[in-house]
């Protein structure tokens, strides 16, 4: 993902695919960011507001979470 955002920031598949591995390897501030930007390139992305609002309440941000997945279920 790193080598796909280097050539294109506005990829938003590979800011999704960034913070599932950002996740994965316990990185939740840059997993979030990344999901962020997904979202913001992609705002009709179910997939990318799932992981963002999910990352949230992971950590302990249900508020902020709302937003994101609120919008996961206007997209569904």
């Amino acid at each position: 993902f790193e080598d796909a955002l280097a050539i294109d920031p506005r990829l938003a598949r590979a800011h999704l695919l960034a913070a599932k591995v950002r996740r994965q390897l316990g990185e939740g501030e840059r997993a979030l960011i990344s999901a962020s930007e997904a979202c913001r390139l992609a705002p009709g992305d179910l997939e990318a507001h799932l992981v963002a609002g999910n990352l949230l309440l992971e950590q302990g941000s249900p508020r902020a979470a709302r937003p994101y997945l609120a919008r996961a279920l206007e997209i569904e």
